[in-house]
């Protein structure tokens, strides 16, 4: 975990998986990681979540035993 990577809250986790169960959850009221606000943007229903915020923003991908976060400040190219 890289040292300026944000600490999560459960609560936070435990939408991410809501929305990986249920996808479509977390876009009426965004997705929360870290206690930054995302807006949820398109991934892959059951497999990825999308976030934005600014030019930054977030991706989530399930695998089998775990979730690999990603989060960028700036536009990926």
């Amino acid at each position: 975990q890289s040292s300026t990577f944000p600490q999560f809250k459960p609560e936070e986790i435990t939408a991410v998986m809501n929305d990986f169960a249920e996808p479509g959850t977390l876009a009426p009221t965004g997705l929360f990681l870290g206690g930054t606000k995302y807006m949820v943007i398109q991934g892959e229903p059951g497999a990825v979540i999308r976030g934005k915020k600014g030019s930054g923003g977030v991706t989530v991908k399930k695998t089998g035993q775990a979730l690999i976060i990603g989060i960028y400040s700036e536009p990926m190219t």
